[in-house]
């Protein structure tokens, strides 16, 4: 009976305090991704951020990230959808036009690959990559 109402007495904390359990959730996570990224293993990041997401939607810099993790396995349209996602939400991120770019250009899409990183040239003419 104890634990039981100690249960509830989390879950009721959680419920009026969800922001605070969830940013160190999320906190976690993106050094997880990131850690992961940096390993090598881009599908267990893509499992990280993509958990990110469905956590924190909106989240620009998770979709940053899952469109590296994206490229790193040659899924070059989701991606740059994921670029795209990245842009809408952080339109002056001049990184993500960059690398939006690359992912083009790997694609053949030349033109599109030369407009992401005129932006980003634009956003950050000092952005030497």
């Amino acid at each position: 009976m104890v634990k039981v109402r100690l249960l509830g007495a989390m879950l009721a904390g959680m419920v009026l305090m969800p922001g605070m359990a969830l940013a160190q959730s999320i906190e976690e996570l993106t050094r997880q991704g990131t850690e992961a990224y940096n390993t090598g293993d881009c599908a267990g990041s893509e499992q990280i951020w993509r958990r990110v997401l469905r956590e924190s939607f909106d989240n620009a810099l998770a979709h940053h990230w899952l469109g590296y993790t994206l490229a790193c396995q040659n899924k070059l349209d989701a991606a740059i959808a994921s670029y795209d996602r990245a842009i809408e939400l952080n339109p002056n991120d001049a990184i993500a036009y960059n690398n939006r770019g690359l992912a083009l250009s790997d694609q053949g899409e030349l033109e599109a690959a030369i407009a992401s990183y005129d932006r980003a040239i634009e956003l950050n003419p000092n952005y030497a990559i």
